[in-house]
């Protein structure tokens, strides 16, 4: 868990980084150095490979091999043409290690879990984006329309709607992760292609996260089972997506009331995660 966060932490310092020029050599430096230890202590050469934890087995899943994955297009950046190598081999451990038709497993041979796929699309079109790769800015598309596929249509569930978790028939949660992160995804389609399914689909998903989610606090919860229970667990995560999703939705459209939703999110996440960052 503790290198996931360390990948992600990664990805956010060097995300705003622009393409071409580094604003600050320093947070440029703490990037790269995060990278490299990363690859140091969690990547295994002879495997081509990562590991859950120093010192593992390298057979990290797809939830932070996907991390990793977007660690590693951040830092190319820099631009870093050592890191760039790193990311076309990544994409090829990818494909021949988690694949499964249009989506990825969570392990070889294993079940699908649509939040993995929906960071690895944004990865995919990240790194199509830098490239101008039209194949792979199409596989992130048909991976975005096969989680919108995952949407629950039957209405005599309790709060029907929403993207399940995952294929896995043990788990018929639909959470919050999995439906605003294909609110993120839609709102990137449409401002790339200018379809209007993609932005129906994103107001969809963000009108049923604000009405089956939504907590009294201005925080989200984490997920509805099938029997009508709610985990109110708040994760930092799920409200990051949030305020994403709608910042997203008003750069796309110019929606005012988005912007502010946005900011109200991060003051209510400001404020209940004060103290607790450590244990989040």
């Amino acid at each position: 868990m503790r290198w996931a966060l360390l990948a992600t932490a990664l990805a956010a310092v060097a995300l705003v980084l622009p393409a071409r020029t580094v604003a600050n050599p320093i947070d440029a430096r703490r990037a790269v150095a995060s990278y490299d230890a990363m690859q140091r202590y969690l990547f295994d050469p002879r495997a081509g490979h990562y590991r859950k934890r120093v010192g593992a087995k390298p057979d990290a899943h797809a939830w932070p091999f996907s991390q990793a994955l977007a660690a590693a297009i951040s830092v190319a950046k820099l631009p870093s043409p050592r890191v760039a190598a790193d990311v076309q081999r990544r994409l090829r451990t990818l494909e021949g290690r988690f694949r499964s038709g249009d989506l990825y497993t969570a392990w070889p041979g294993g079940d699908v879990y649509f939040d993995d796929n929906e960071w690895i699309a944004e990865a995919l079109l990240d790194w199509s984006a830098r490239r101008g790769d039209a194949p792979l800015r199409a596989r992130a598309i048909s991976v975005v329309d096969a989680v919108l596929g995952a949407w629950d249509r039957n209405p005599s569930h309790p709060c029907a709607g929403g993207v399940f978790w995952t294929t896995a028939a043990r788990n018929r949660d639909r959470n919050t992760v999995t439906t605003a992160n294909a609110a993120l995804l839609s709102l990137r389609l449409f401002a790339l292609t200018r379809k209007p399914a993609y932005l129906t689909w994103s107001r969809k998903t963000l009108e049923w996260v604000d009405r089956c989610m939504l907590a009294p606090n201005g925080l989200y919860w984490d997920h509805i089972a099938l029997d009508g229970a709610v985990n109110e667990r708040h994760w930092s995560y799920n409200q990051g997506i949030l305020i994403g999703a709608f910042l997203r939705l008003y750069q796309v459209t110019g929606d005012q009331a988005a912007l502010v939703r946005a900011e109200g999110i991060a003051d209510a996440a400001l404020q209940y995660f004060d103290g607790r960052w450590d244990g989040d």
